[in-house]
């Protein structure tokens, strides 16, 4: 790809506290030296790169917004992020005087594709870049940053190294460690399911408040009030999961809420984690029995809430049949909530990475990882890192394209 003047919108649209805007090209100084107006006279094309410069856009006389410029590069080609007010009229301000001088507007992936084509950054980077917008934690930026720093290119290289080495054992284990990563990192972009389930009136609208820190869910104390299924974005240490309250699992009297009894056995088929929610102040009941008996995930945590009230279900009962010690909690209260929060992530992922260590992220990458596997066992060194190479390169050919297309 030949070089272009790029504008690039690298926050996400929406209302915020700044917006940031990439413009890369051989003519970015030249563009903004006609918009950008600094007090002290200051012109963009005498900024280097890690300087600052306040000033104003202006075109045809007009205050576009107040800006930070930061200059980012210089070599291949100059690249300098403005940093302006986070409202959507802000930027799209900023981005149509931007197009009028001559800069193409274009996504993350089509800016990925072109710092690629200068040589500035990898595939495994370029997929780190694209990603890291779509990451709603700040620990999933964190990890995502730390593979757009090179933690899972430095990994490639040493299994390149065992490899050369014929050092099949070691190249083998370190793929697997490396592919056992691949789940939690998709996750950081793409947040496993949380399902809530459990008969009527047990607090499951309650203890979804309670973990989400506001009143998102209807709480009454009339049974089928929630009658379809609830999903918001949550955040448990500092890992996303998709919160799903569900209509109550019983009887149904009406259509609506037999769909939406319906639609609650299919999420607990699907979730990722389901939290089983009993009343302790009550004994089991027969729709309590009829969630246990049922078809339950691999991954759950039982809940006895109301934990405040005289408790009438013994733990023990719910441990036999779930096989799983259960987490008492008062969602009313908020008692017992950090002691869930840790269940729950420890349900999902029993040994997560450690910030700085790779991780695979990408459906791509999880492929040609499990191609590299399959070389390794067949001790084939010519496959094994073409795969790799394959990886750190962004595309795929010859018997690595058959691997992971098959």
């Amino acid at each position: 790809m030949s070089p272009l003047l790029l504008a690039c919108r690298l926050t996400p649209p929406g209302e915020g506290g700044i917006g940031l805007i990439e413009l890369a090209g051989p003519r970015a100084p030249e563009i903004l030296d006609k918009l950008f107006s600094n007090p002290r006279g200051h012109h963009a094309s005498t900024l280097r790169p890690g300087r600052l410069l306040y000033g104003k856009l202006i075109k045809e006389g007009e205050t576009l917004d107040e800006v930070i410029l930061d200059c980012v590069a210089l070599r291949p080609q100059p690249a300098f992020i403005i940093n302006c007010h986070g409202g959507a009229v802000a930027a799209a301000r900023v981005m149509r005087a931007l197009a009028a001088e001559g800069a193409r507007p274009c996504s993350m992936q089509e800016r990925a594709e072109a710092r690629r084509a200068l040589g500035v950054m990898d595939a495994i980077q370029a997929e780190a870049e694209q990603a890291i917008p779509r990451a709603p934690t700040l620990r999933g930026v964190a990890h995502l940053l730390d593979q757009r720093g090179g933690a899972l290119a430095a990994a490639i290289e040493t299994l390149r190294g065992a490899a050369l080495r014929a050092d099949w054992p070691a190249a083998s284990s370190g793929v697997e460690r490396l592919l056992a990563t691949a789940a939690f990192g998709r996750a950081l972009t793409t947040p496993p399911s949380l399902v809530l389930a459990g008969r009527p009136n047990v607090g499951k609208s309650t203890l979804a408040n309670a973990l989400l820190r506001y009143d998102r869910m209807i709480v009454h104390s009339l049974p089928g009030t929630t009658r379809d299924t609830v999903e918001e974005l949550l955040s448990i240490g500092e890992l996303p999961f998709l919160l799903a309250d569900t209509a109550g699992l019983r009887d149904a009297g009406d259509a609506v809420e037999r769909e939406g009894v319906e639609r609650t056995r299919r999420a607990l088929e699907r979730a990722d984690v389901a939290l089983l929610l009993f009343d302790a102040s009550e004994p089991l009941r027969e729709e309590d029995e009829a969630l246990l008996s049922g078809p339950l995930p691999a991954r759950l945590v039982p809940v006895l809430n109301k934990s405040d009230l005289p408790l009438m279900i013994r733990a023990e009962t719910i441990r036999q049949k779930t096989g799983r010690e259960p987490v008492a909690v008062s969602a009313v209260q908020g008692e017992g909530i950090a002691e869930l929060e840790e269940r729950i992530v420890q349900e999902m992922w029993p040994s997560p990475p450690a910030r700085g260590e790779a991780i695979i992220f990408t459906e791509r990458q999880e492929k040609l990882m499990r191609a590299a596997k399959e070389a390794a066992a067949g001790r084939s060194a010519e496959r094994f890192l073409e795969a790799l190479d394959t990886l750190r390169g962004g595309s795929a050919n010859g018997n690595v394209r058959s691997a992971i297309t098959d």
